[in-house]
C-alpha cells in the first residue's frame, strides 16, 4: 500500500490512529511530572513559529499536529529509510526527543508504517501534510499548495537536463519532486548523470515542518541512487535574510521556481520582518508608494531579490503568483521588470487556487533594456495553449507601470488626461475598528442609549468580530449619520449608519478632557479596547490617529455637497449625498457649494461609457481615484450638455426614490441613461 488515500485511510485526521497518537501525546505532555517538558517544548517550539503564525494559530492544538508529523518522519526515517533522524532534523535536536518515551504508541505506528511500500510515483506525503494541517492555517501564512499538473508543466517549460535549480519557498517540495522525478525518468540519462543532475536541485523555507516533509520526500524518491546529497540541499532558512553560509553552499544557479508566499506587508506578525521587506523592496526600486505598502506583495520581493542573490546572467525565474501584480498599484514599480527580458504571463481557464493567480516567467540579464510588449499565454483545463497575446502598460506615469492589458485594448481606451477635479477627488474616512463606533441608537430622556449596529459590523474580523460594549448612555451631540459603499446604488443611497465620535458638528476634533461627561467615558472606554487589541504592527497609537488618519476625517466640510462613488466593486456607482453625512473609506468623493456640479458628475460617473474604459485600466476591484484620470470637464453652467447632464442624474435620483420597493429600477430609468450615455460620449 502506497497512495495517499491509503496513507490517509491508516493515518489522516479521521483514523483511529490520528486520534489515538493525539490524545496519548497530548495526555502525556499535560502530565504534573510533565510540565517542564510541556513548557520547554511550547517556547522552543514557538520560537520557530512566531514569524510565520499569528497567537491565535500557534495553541496546543497545532504543536499536537506538528508533533505528530515530526513523530511519524522519526519512524520513517528509521524504519523505511534506515537513516539516524537527527540527521535530517530541521529542530533543535532535543526538541521531540520525548516523543520515544511513547514506546507503545511508537510500536504501534511502527507496524502501521511498514505496510506501505512509499511508491516513489506518488507524492503522498504532501498530500498527506495539506489533510493534516488545515488549508485555513496554511493560507494564513500565504501557503497555497501548487497542483502537481501545474508544477509539471512549468518545469517542462523551463527545466533542462543539469540546471542548477532553486526554490526558494519549497513548501513539502512540489517542484522539486517534480524535477527529480523528471530526471530519474529520462531513459537518455546514465544512473551517474542523473545523480549529478539530482544533486543540483536546492531547496529553501521558513517552516520546519515542511523542510522535514522535504527532506524525507526527496530520500525516499531517491533512494535507489548513491552518492546522493538532497537532503542537504533542503535549509530551513528566510530566504530573504539568509546566513551567508547558505548562500555560498547553494551559488549562482540556471532556474528559480516556484510559489512563494502569497502574503502581503499587513499580513506579516513581525515588525522586524516588515522593516527588512521594506530595505528590500527600496534596495530593488519596487518599493511603493505609502498608501500601498500596506498592500505591498511579498511575492514581487521574491521574484527580484532571490533573483539578484542567486540567478545566474541569462538564468531563468518561474513563479506563481497572484493576478495582482499585473494591476495593482501596489506593483507598479514592480511591472518596470528590471534586470528582466523574455518575459512571459501565463493565465488559466481552470481555477487553480481562491485567489486569481498567474504564472510568470523570465530571463535575468545584466543590462535593462524596454520588456515591453510580453507575452501572454493562456492555458486550458488540460493545460494546453489556446490562446496568445500581448500584454502593454494601460500608461505610464511618473517611471511607474499602470495596469497590464491587452494591446489590442490600449486603441479602444480614452487618453489618460488627469481631470480638472482629480487633486479635489478624496477618500473617505478610516472609520475603523467598526464594532467600536458604528452604533444602533435608542433615545433616553436627554441622552442616547447606543449598542453596537450588528448589521454595519457583520464583516469584521477579529479580533473586532465582538460586541464590546453594551447599553451605554452618552450625549446625543456626539452621533453621526454615516454611509458605506454597500449603501450607495447609482444615483442614490439605501439608507444611513449611526456612528458616535469625538468630535462637533463641524467634525473638528474636541480634545478628551473637554468632551461631556458621559462621551468621555465611553470614549475613554473604546479608546483602552482599541489600544488593547490592536496589532504590534499598528503605527497608530490610539483610536484616534486611526480613525483620523491623514486627516481624511476632520477634511470632510458638512457646509458642502458632496458627490460619492465607491471605491471598489464591478461597476462604479455614484450619487449626491446630504451635506450632513460622513463618508468612510469605502466610498471617494468630491466637495463643492454648488450642488448642480454634483449632479452633473454624478450622471458621468454612472455613465457606462465611462465604465467601459474604467474596466481597462482599473486593478481587478479598485477605483480610487481613476475615474479621473480621464479628462472629465471642469462643471459649465452654460453648456448645455453639462445642464442636460445634471438634470438626467436628477430626474434618474427621483425616479429611483419613488421606487424605492423595486430591486431592479434599471428599467425605470433605461432612457435617462442611454441619453447620459450619449451625451458623456459626447464630451470627452
Amino acid at each position: 500500500m502506497s497512495n495517499h488515500k491509503n496513507l490517509s485511510q491508516f493515518f489522516g485526521l479521521k483514523s483511529s490512529t490520528y486520534n489515538r497518537t493525539i490524545k496519548e501525546i497530548r495526555n502525556f505532555l499535560i502530565k504534573e511530572q510533565n510540565q517542564e517538558i510541556y513548557k520547554v517544548t511550547r517556547e522552543k517550539w514557538r520560537s520557530y513559529f512566531r514569524d510565520l503564525y499569528s497567537n491565535d494559530h500557534l495553541n496546543l492544538d497545532l504543536l499536537l499536529k506538528h508533533s505528530y508529523l515530526v513523530f511519524l518522519c522519526k519512524i520513517i526515517a528509521k524504519k523505511i529509510l534506515n537513516i539516524e533522524f537527527n540527521s535530517i532534523n530541521p529542530f533543535e535536536h532535543n526538541l521531540f526527543n520525548w516523543l520515544d518515551e511513547l514506546n507503545n504508541l511508537k510500536d504501534d505506528l511502527i507496524a502501521k508504517i511498514s505496510h506501505f511500500a512509499f511508491d516513489t510515483k506518488n507524492n503522498v506525503l504532501i498530500d498527506f501534510y495539506q489533510e493534516i494541517i488545515s488549508s485555513k492555517i496554511r493560507h494564513s501564512m500565504g501557503e497555497f499548495y501548487t497542483p502537481e499538473e501545474l508544477a509539471k508543466v512549468m518545469i517542462d517549460n523551463s527545466y533542462e537536463f543539469g540546471d542548477k535549480v532553486l526554490d526558494p519557498a519549497c513548501g513539502s517540495g512540489i517542484f522539486l519532486i517534480e524535477i527529480i522525478k523528471t530526471i530519474i525518468s529520462s531513459p537518455k540519462l546514465s544512473k551517474k548523470n542523473k545523480s549529478e543532475f539530482i544533486n543540483e536541485i536546492y531547496g529553501i523555507d521558513i517552516n520546519p515542518v515542511v523542510i522535514l516533509i522535504t527532506r524525507i520526500n526527496l530520500l525516499l524518491l531517491t533512494r535507489n541512487f548513491e552518492g546522493i546529497e538532497i537532503a542537504d540541499n533542503i535549509h530551513l532558512a528566510n530566504s530573504l535574510n539568509l546566513d551567508e553560509n547558505i548562500s555560498n553552499n547553494i551559488g549562482r544557479v540556471d532556474l528559480i521556481i516556484g510559489n512563494p508566499p502569497w502574503l502581503v506587508y499587513r499580513d506579516l506578525e513581525s515588525k522586524e520582518y516588515q522593516v527588512l521587506i521594506k530595505e528590500i523592496a527600496k534596495r530593488n526600486d519596487i518599493k511603493p508608494q505609502a498608501k500601498d505598502i500596506s498592500n505591498l506583495e511579498i511575492t514581487t520581493i521574491f521574484f527580484y531579490e532571490i533573483s539578484r542573490e542567486f540567478l545566474k546572467f541569462g538564468g531563468k525565474i518561474f513563479f506563481i503568483m497572484t493576478s495582482n501584480v499585473l494591476n495593482g498599484s501596489q506593483s507598479q514599480k514592480f511591472r518596470n521588470f528590471k534586470g528582466f527580458t523574455n518575459i512571459q504571463v501565463w493565465k488559466f481557464q481552470r481555477k487553480l487556487f481562491n485567489i486569481k493567480n498567474i504564472a510568470l516567467k523570465a530571463m535575468y540579464q545584466k543590462n535593462s533594456q524596454d520588456p515591453y510588449p510580453i507575452k501572454m499565454l493562456l492555458y486550458n483545463e488540460e493545460f494546453k495553449v489556446i490562446e496568445q497575446s500581448k500584454l502593454v502598460p494601460s500608461y505610464i506615469e511618473g517611471g511607474n507601470i499602470k495596469k497590464l492589458i491587452e494591446a489590442n485594448k490600449k486603441l479602444e481606451l480614452l487618453p489618460i488626461i488627469k481631470s480638472y477635479y482629480y487633486k479635489n477627488v478624496h477618500k473617505g474616512a478610516d472609520l475603523f475598528p467598526r464594532a467600536l463606533i458604528f452604533v444602533k441608537i435608542k433615545k433616553k430622556k436627554d441622552y442616547l442609549i447606543v449598542n453596537r449596529d450588528m448589521e454595519a459590523t457583520a464583516r469584521s474580523k477579529k479580533p473586532w468580530n465582538k460586541t464590546f460594549f453594551k447599553d451605554i448612555e452618552i450625549e446625543q451631540e456626539y452621533v453621526f449619520k454615516t454611509i458605506k459603499a454597500n449603501l450607495l446604488i447609482p444615483f442614490s443611497i439605501t439608507g444611513v449608519y449611526k456612528v458616535a465620535l469625538p468630535i462637533n458638528r463641524e467634525y473638528q476634533k474636541i480634545p478628551i478632557e473637554d468632551l461631556k461627561p458621559k462621551m468621555k467615558t465611553f470614549y475613554k472606554k473604546i479608546n483602552q479596547i482599541y489600544i488593547g487589541n490592536k496589532k504590534s504592527t499598528t503605527k497608530f497609537v490610539n483610536l484616534w490617529q486611526n480613525i483620523n488618519y491623514r486627516n481624511k476625517l476632520i477634511k470632510q466640510d458638512p457646509n458642502l455637497f458632496k458627490v460619492v462613488y465607491n471605491e471598489a466593486g464591478s461597476k462604479l456607482k455614484s450619487a449626491v449625498v446630504d451635506k450632513n453625512i460622513l463618508l468612510d473609506y469605502t466610498l471617494l468623493y468630491h466637495q463643492t457649494p454648488n450642488i448642480d456640479e454634483c449632479y452633473y458628475l454624478c450622471a458621468i460617473l454612472n455613465s457606462s461609457f465611462l465604465n467601459e474604459n474604467l474596466k481597462i485600466i482599473k486593478s481587478s476591484r479598485h477605483f480610487v481615484k481613476r475615474p479621473f484620470k480621464f479628462n472629465i470637464p471642469e462643471y459649465n453652467p452654460s453648456i448645455d450638455h453639462h445642464c442636460k447632464l445634471k438634470e438626467l442624474a436628477r430626474k434618474c435620483e427621483d425616479i429611483i426614490k419613488k421606487n424605492k420597493k423595486i430591486k431592479n429600477f434599471t428599467p425605470k430609468i433605461k432612457s435617462e441613461l442611454l441619453e447620459i450615455n450619449k451625451i458623456v460620449k459626447s464630451i470627452f
